[in-house]
This record gives structure tokens, sequence and C-alpha cells, in this order.
């Protein structure tokens, strides 16, 4: 008697999560598809925003970065096909514009983020400045990419940093702080991850994202320098919560939302398309990391003076190639505004900046962009003063 209502309950047990699995299953498949799912449809044509405008560029390696793109879940490099046209006309050559195809997605985001790498020093070498755009969960491996690859900064670590050389980075609907919607945590992950059931939804990629071991690792600094990062989310993507969409600010990170865009429309939405192309024409300087930097970050300094309890800042200075023939220097402050953007002169190897104007001491992102034999390197460091 026993054994056959101990029989009867496990059998009502598994009955009852075969039906929690089948719902789940069909929520994923007739609503919206999570972390890039899409039916690879075009923008609506409620999409139509204005063209940014502005001049066109000449595409080359020494003013422009190549620009590579990562799509998400189930989905392809076609999901960037009108974005890549676009950063045609906006002056990029196709061969600067990589569109990666992952076909193994749904292995570990470790074991994507060293095929990353290589896929893209396989397709533009070791030094070339790049741009990166990712969809979704395309944003996990990209960003873990950066973080793996030459941290902390020291001049050895920047002869091979992949990430030191990564201009910006660009999410587009990213699950950056974890898996995003509740039910998909409880109902997805929290019962298939490794019962090897759901395989198109449920995978080693999307597990490792309730996974508070790895997450911590990915989040421990989630935007290290000298990369310039930013989030797109949309209140109506359906798939995604903006709230793990967005990381925590920083004066080399934003978030941007853009109104009206569902998630697997992100890559392929006209106003999403030019606020991408936009943002990354601000690193049309071709800046590229110098694999012998003679100007490790630790030179940047401020200089103050202190009146009572305040301190006040009077000058930003650092080192270059004593060949450097032109030094930028772009100072940002904490609030993510730019204070200073010009031109400086060095000698024998060192630049200075004064501070003219009143600006009190705290945490300023600096960038030092210098030519040297009509090529253009940078540097960038929080500098606190």
């Amino acid at each position: 008697m026993y054994r056959s209502h101990r029989t009867a309950v496990f059998a009502r047990r598994r009955l009852a999560l075969a039906a929690v699995l089948t719902a789940t299953a069909a929520a994923f498949l007739s609503g919206p598809a999570p972390f890039g799912m899409t039916n690879a449809r075009a923008a609506s044509a409620g999409d139509s925003a204005p063209t940014q405008s502005g001049a066109n560029l000449t595409g080359s390696e020494d003013s422009l970065p190549a620009v590579v793109f990562v799509h998400g879940m189930n989905d392809t490099a076609d999901a960037f096909t009108d974005m890549k046209k676009k950063f045609v006309e906006a002056g990029w050559p196709e061969s600067d514009l990589f569109a990666w195809d992952f076909e193994g997605w749904r292995d570990s985001n470790q074991v994507n983020a060293m095929r990353f790498i290589d896929a893209v020093n396989s397709r533009f070498g070791a030094t070339r400045k790049v741009a990166v755009v990712a969809h979704s969960l395309g944003s996990i491996p990209t960003r873990l990419a950066i973080q793996l690859s030459g941290r902390p900064y020291s001049p050895e670590s920047a002869k091979h940093s992949f990430g030191n050389r990564i201009a910006s980075w660009t999410s587009l609907g990213g699950p950056n702080l974890g898996p995003g919607q509740k039910w998909y945590v409880e109902l997805g992950l929290g019962l298939a991850c490794g019962k090897g059931i759901l395989k198109d939804l449920v995978t080693a990629s999307t597990c490792e994202l309730n996974d508070g071991s790895f997450m911590e690792l990915l989040n421990r600094a989630p935007t290290p320098m000298p990369t310039d990062y930013e989030e797109i989310y949309s209140p109506d993507d359906g798939v995604v919560d903006n709230g793990v969409s967005r990381l925590p600010d920083a004066p080399n990170n934003r978030s941007t939302k853009i109104d009206g865009v569902t998630h697997g429309d992100l890559p392929r939405n006209s106003r999403v398309i030019d606020h991408v192309v936009t943002r990354v024409k601000k690193f049309k300087d071709g800046a590229q990391v110098r694999p012998d930097s003679a100007f490790p970050p630790s030179d940047m300094s401020a200089t103050t003076v202190t009146h009572g309890e305040l301190t006040y800042v009077t000058s930003f200075r650092g080192a270059v190639d004593a060949k450097a023939t032109r030094v930028r220097v772009i100072v940002t402050d904490s609030a993510k505004r730019i204070v200073f953007d010009q031109s400086v002169p060095q000698s024998n190897g060192r630049w200075s900046l004064p501070v003219d104007s009143t600006m009190y001491g705290g945490d300023f992102h600096v960038r030092v962009i210098e030519t040297v034999n009509g090529r253009s390197y940078e540097a960038t460091q929080t500098v606190r003063a």
C-alpha cells in the first residue's frame, strides 16, 4: 500500500514538472524570445527616425576603428545587416566590418570569450583598434574577453592585451547583471539547467547567468579602462529587464534608453542603428595601442593645491613618446562631463595641461592620444586628484 502510494505521488510530481516545462517552452516559443531569439525580421516602418548627419569619413586603419558585431542566442550575423550598411554609408570600408557568427553560443561564455579573441585577432591582427557592438547574450563573452586580457595594466601586458585595444563596447539589451525576467529564472533556468532539456533555451551559456560565482567574476570590475562602455536598452524590450541590462555608472560607462523597440529588433531598429554609428564615430581618430607603449597609464597624475578643507586641481600631466608630434588630452569628470579636450605641447616626452579655472579635486578619466610618425596611439587612466 505504502509503495503504491509513494509511486503514485512520484508519478504526479513528474507529470507536474513536465507540465511546467511544457508551459515554459510554450511561453518561450510563443512569446518574446530570450537573449536574441528573433524571427530575423527587419525594423518596422514606424522606426524611421532622422538619420544623424555628419561628414563622411575616410575609412582606413589609421582613421577608423574596425567594428565587430556579435549576435545573441538563436540568431545569426544577419541581425546586423542593416547596421553594417549604415556604417558603410558613414565611411567604413566593408573589410573593416566583421559580424562574428558564433554557432557555439550554447557553450560556456568563458569558452566563447577566448573564441571571440581568436576570431577578432584572426580578422584584424593583434594591435588594430576595435569597436564592439553586441546584442543580447553576445554582450557576455565579449565583455568577459575585455576583462580577461591584460588586467591590471602593465607595460608588458599592453603588448598582448586584447581588452586594452577595444575602443568601445556597446551592448544592445544585454543580460549584463543576470538572466533578466523572474519567470525565466524560476521556470526555465531554475528547473532545466543541467537536465539536458529545452536545449535551444537553457544552455551552458544561459545557465552561467544564473550562476553566482560566474556573475561575480564578470561583474567584479564590470567596466575596466581604457574601453568606453554603453548599454542601450528599451522599456519595450519584453525579454531582458532593463535593470539587468544597465551596468553601474562610471566615468567610462553610460546607459541610453530608446523607447518603442522590442528585444529582437534592437540591432535592426533605425534609431538604434543611427545612435550606434554616431557613437562609434567618436573614435574616428583611429587611436591604437602601441605594443611597445612608453607611457603606461600610471605615469598620469594631477597636481593640486589645498586651501583650508578644499583641494583644487592645478594641472594634469603625463608621459608620451619623445617623438610625438601631437598630443591630445581629454579629461572627463565623475559626472561624465568633458572638462578638457585640447592639444598640448610635449617636451622630452612629458606633457602638462594647466588648469586655469577653479576645479575641485576628485576622480577624473584622462585619455591621452599621441601621434608618432603619422600614427595615433592612446592610453587612459582614472586619476584621483
